[in-house]
C-alpha cells in the first residue's frame, strides 16, 4: 500500500472516530440537559407544596383572602408544572405514576381548603361579618334593650359576651356550655321581671337568636 493511501486511511479512521466522539458527547451533554431540567422541575415542585403550606397556615392564623387567592394562583402553577415533570420522565422512560398520584394528592388538598375557607367564611373572618358578626348584631340588640333598665339582666348579658368572647378565642366548647346557661338564666330572668314586661317580647326574640346564632 502506498505511503499516500496509508495517509488518507489514517486520516479517514482520525475523522470517523472524531465524529464518534463528537455524537456521544453531544448525546451525554443532551442527557444531562434532561436531567438537570427534571431535578429543576421537581426542585420547584417541592418548593411550591412548602409555600402552598404556608398560604394555608397564614390563612388560618390571620383569616385573611388574599392568601386564599395565593393559595388559589400558586395550585394553577404547580398543576402546570407537575404536566411538565411527568412529560419530562417520559421523556426519559420513567413512569409518571408518582407524578400523577401527588397530582390527586394536591387536588384533594386544593378542596379541602377551598372547604375550609368557606366554613371559615360561614363563621365570620371578622368580628363584623358572617355568623360571627350576627351574633355580635343580636347581642348588641338585646344589650341596647336592657341598657338602664335592669342590673342583674345585664350582667348577665356581659356574661354572654365574655362566653362569646373567650369561644371566639380559644375554641373550647366549655364555654358553649357557660353561654347556654347564662342564657337559660337570662330568659328566667327576662320572664319574671316586671319591669321588663313591655320588652319581653322583643328580648326573648333578641336572645332567640344569640342561642341559634352560637
Amino acid at each position: 500500500m502506498l505511503i499516500k493511501h496509508k495517509l488518507v486511511l489514517n486520516a479517514s479512521i482520525s475523522i470517523i472516530a472524531m465524529l464518534g466522539m463528537l455524537l456521544l458527547i453531544t448525546l451525554s451533554s443532551t442527557t444531562m440537559q434532561k436531567d438537570l431540567a427534571l431535578v429543576t422541575s421537581v426542585g420547584e415542585v417541592e418548593n411550591d407544596i412548602l409555600q402552598l403550606r404556608r398560604y394555608e397556615k397564614d390563612f388560618l392564623a390571620r383569616n385573611d383572602l388574599q392568601y386564599q387567592q395565593q393559595f388559589e394562583q400558586l395550585s394553577n402553577l404547580n398543576r402546570d408544572k407537575l404536566s411538565v415533570l411527568a412529560s419530562q420522565l417520559l421523556d426519559i422512560g420513567v413512569a409518571s405514576t408518582e407524578v400523577q398520584q401527588l397530582q390527586t394528592i394536591l387536588a384533594t388538598y386544593e378542596e379541602k381548603f377551598s372547604a375550609v375557607v368557606n366554613v371559615k367564611k360561614t363563621i365570620g373572618l371578622t368580628s363584623t361579618t358572617g355568623l360571627y358578626g350576627e351574633l355580635r348584631n343580636a347581642v348588641h340588640d338585646a344589650e341596647e334593650k336592657i341598657a338602664n333598665i335592669d342590673f342583674e339582666v345585664l350582667s348577665i348579658m356581659l356574661q354572654l359576651r365574655r362566653n362569646e368572647k373567650d369561644y371566639m378565642l380559644r375554641i373550647d366548647d366549655k364555654y358553649v356550655q357557660k353561654f347556654e346557661e347564662n342564657s337559660n338564666n337570662l330568659a328566667n330572668i327576662i320572664e319574671y321581671t316586671a319591669s321588663l314586661e313591655d320588652q319581653k317580647e322583643a328580648l326573648h326574640k333578641s336572645l332567640d337568636c344569640t342561642k341559634w346564632l352560637f
